[in-house]
């Protein structure tokens, strides 16, 4: 898709971005150029045509990302840590942090004109948000805190109903 390094088209972040205007609601789509003099140079342009500033070549897009984080190129596009691409991130999945809730969060960058760029975790099922500055820190003092008995107990959650989990133990185990 962009011909960049560390994630699959599936998960290229230039596919659909949101227009970079103020005021403009719209969605910016990568699209290759085919005019003479431009052959084949990728640009991002916004959906709505009467959206004047809603086009960048996608080169300076990337720039512009370059500078908010460590090292792009290697760098996952949804956490921003080094080591990992994004279909391999840790944040990306994680069960929802409200109890009862059965929803995954989703691993988010915010667009919004106070917090643009801020990574965060967003369940759908019940619109729990955190911002993931605040997981990360709060992922740092829980295991602090834990870190001082390395025996502490690992809690394991199932969800299955109660008939499907009688039938699987009465087969695994013969009770006496």
């Amino acid at each position: 898709m962009c011909d960049q390094e560390f994630h699959t088209g599936d998960e290229c972040p230039w596919i659909y971005s949101s227009c970079k205007q103020p005021q403009c609601l719209g969605i910016r789509m990568l699209t290759t150029s085919t005019t003479s003099i431009n052959p084949g140079r990728k640009y991002l342009a916004c959906q709505f045509y009467s959206c004047k500033g809603g086009w960048q070549w996608l080169n300076k897009a990337i720039a512009e990302v370059a500078t908010t984080l460590k090292s792009p190129s290697k760098a996952c596009y949804g956490c921003g840590d080094e080591g990992h691409w994004l279909k391999n991130c840790p944040w990306k999945g994680l069960s929802c942090r409200t109890e009862n809730c059965i929803g995954k969060r989703h691993l988010k960058t915010s667009e919004k004109l106070n917090s643009s760029g801020w990574k965060s975790l967003k369940c759908y099922e019940c619109n729990d948000l955190q911002w993931l500055k605040h997981a990360r820190e709060e992922m740092v003092s829980s295991s602090q805190s834990v870190g001082s008995s390395s025996n502490s107990a690992a809690t394991v959650q199932i969800n299955m109903s109660l008939n499907d989990f009688c039938n699987q133990f009465e087969m695994q185990t013969n009770l006496k």
